[in-house]
């Protein structure tokens, strides 16, 4: 099992911002006390807050600037999640440009304005026809009215009907899903997170697989 949050460091306070997708994704087996563990084998336990909105690493991340003296300065971090909230972590020199980390400190701290939801694959809905959404994914779907929707993830989009069952209260994805799953080679036990705007009628869902999309750049050796 595997995700990738992306957390940035501030230099101002002692906290990790974590990508809300990988919360998303992962929510439901997470708990509030995390294993970090580094490519020369050092362990450090951190604190989670636990918050969906605005997730972040608190207790124990100051301590770590204690170990990796400077490199961890408005740092870039991935985390690749080994299950029972054990990770291990490898740290980016040069990929957190001062934009990239003030975008991601700005999401981390301001309501956002899109809703996530995460589908954790069966083996039918990966090689099935549709999929049936959960109650609240599919209520905000039918709230904005749609007939279609356009699931895109990193190489391309592909264009889905939305079938709607009033007397079965359910939504689900039809005619395009077995495209999209063929597309990026979905399997069972593949996570995916659905990203939605809130507002507006957008049919964009952006869609994000085992983790959220990142750029890396020459790992730091720890």
């Amino acid at each position: 099992m595997q995700g990738i949050p992306m957390s940035v460091t501030d230099t101002h306070v002692d906290i990790g911002y974590v990508d809300r997708h990988f919360d998303a994704a992962f929510q439901n087996e997470l708990g509030p006390t995390w294993s970090l563990l580094d490519n020369n084998g050092h362990t450090h336990v951190v604190t989670y807050n636990m918050d969906t909105v605005n997730p972040r690493i608190t207790n124990g991340w100051g301590q770590m600037r204690n170990i990796y003296p400077e490199r961890l300065n408005d740092s870039h971090i991935s985390f690749d999640y080994v299950g029972n909230n054990n990770f291990h972590i490898t740290i980016y020199f040069g990929a957190c440009s001062q934009e990239r980390r003030e975008s991601f400190i700005y999401d981390g701290t301001n309501y956002p304005d899109t809703s996530l939801f995460s589908v954790k694959l069966t083996k039918s809905q990966a090689r099935g026809s549709h999929l049936d959404l959960q109650i609240a994914f599919g209520n905000l779907i039918r709230s904005k009215g749609l007939t279609q929707v356009m699931l895109l993830g990193q190489k391309d989009g592909v264009m889905c009907s939305v079938l709607v069952s009033v007397t079965r209260n359910s939504t689900k994805f039809g005619k395009g899903w077995k495209e999209f799953c063929t597309e990026y080679g979905l399997k069972e036990g593949d996570v995916l997170v659905f990203e939605v705007n809130n507002l507006g009628n957008d049919i964009l869902v952006e869609v994000y697989i085992n983790g959220c999309p990142c750029t890396v750049i020459h790992p730091i050796s720890v």
